[in-house]
């Protein structure tokens, strides 16, 4: 068995994908959603010389539901989901929860009992959820949570909001927040 460890693993056990069905989902990141099993996770894994993958859902996360604590729910069903497999199999599976972003008190609480409870190695978080992206007003609140944790957070990219190019004009102009230019450094190390 190799020595990898692979974050970026996603999982869509089918509770989840009745419920992307039942959005009109069937896509994520502009692909079709794949089949997918522990059973087949782990032959993929074994295929790979994978020995532990942190598994986490993928865009859209559980925002695409627009009934908080229906949300709320999906989250919690699929962050005991995914503690159970861990539980089944420690040696091969640990999980970054999932928040029902852009719920900020359900995200926290959520951010809590996953952390706390369940276990979980952290929480992924999309860089936007329903047009709200991460550092928007109001998330400070769930940021203390996770840095009082010391919780590790994988930010995974998001389809962007708004209008889809058809092909025949140009895609609409996208406004991006541009990070000021890091500071210079003169240490010996060079960076």
């Amino acid at each position: 068995m190799g020595g990898r460890i692979d974050v970026h693993h996603h999982l869509i056990p089918d509770f989840y994908r009745r419920a992307l069905g039942d959005a009109g989902i069937r896509q994520a990141g502009g692909r079709q959603l794949p089949n997918w099993d522990v059973e087949g996770a782990l032959e993929l894994m074994d295929l790979l010389e994978i020995r532990t993958a942190i598994v986490s859902i993928s865009t859209p996360g559980v925002g695409f539901i627009e009934q908080p604590g229906r949300a709320a729910e999906l989250a919690r069903e699929l962050n005991d989901f995914t503690a159970a497999m861990r539980t089944e199999r420690p040696d091969r599976f640990g999980f970054f929860a999932t928040l029902p972003m852009p719920d900020i008190p359900a995200s926290v609480a959520e951010a809590q009992r996953a952390l706390d409870e369940r276990g979980a190695d952290g929480v992924v978080l999309l860089a936007n959820n329903r047009g709200v992206y991460l550092g928007a007003g109001g998330q400070d609140p769930l940021f203390r949570v996770l840095e009082d944790r010391g919780a590790i957070v994988f930010i995974h990219p998001a389809e962007l909001p708004g209008l889809r190019s058809t092909g025949s004009s140009p895609s609409p102009p996208i406004s991006c927040w541009t990070p000021p230019a890091p500071p210079t450094c003169s240490c010996a190390t060079g960076w």
